[in-house]
């Protein structure tokens, strides 16, 4: 920081928090959906039941105005079906393959195990969806 420069009490980051992330989530999370109506939404899809997708992504994109959730797959589908339960999925559906042609699902995200990451990116984007994946892309060079 310059002299003179004035410190943001709320923390070291442009965004008013430390890790320069949470703040625009924390806000996010707090606020109603609201906006464009629910059919000019972009649809997601998810690909995996994990604790990233349950604790983060989902309630960011639920509290959005602009996203909605349509379709989650798990490898087990019981697990999908308890996943869909606690959040507002409009369906579960029976594989990955089948939340990729879902035609109301725009973008998929990709919460799958490092080693699954590519295999499916590669396939979401060859049936036109847009991808959000975690990292890594792929485990090797």
């Amino acid at each position: 920081m310059g002299r003179g420069a004035r410190r943001d009490p709320r923390g070291s980051s442009p965004h008013g928090r430390g890790d320069g992330v949470g703040h625009s989530f924390d806000r996010a999370r707090r606020r109603p959906a609201r906006g464009r109506p629910i059919a000019d939404r972009i649809g997601w899809g998810i690909l995996g039941a994990g604790w990233i997708a349950d604790r983060a992504v989902i309630p960011a994109i639920a509290a959005s105005s602009n996203g909605r959730l349509v379709s989650i797959a798990s490898r087990d589908a019981e697990r999908a079906r308890d996943f869909a339960s606690r959040h507002p999925f409009a369906r579960v559906a029976g594989s990955y393959d089948a939340v990729l042609e879902d035609r109301e699902v725009d973008a998929v995200y990709i919460p799958l195990v490092n080693t699954l990451h590519r295999e499916w990116t590669l396939r979401a984007l060859a049936a036109g969806k847009h991808v959000l994946c975690e990292k890594p892309l792929g485990v090797n060079a």
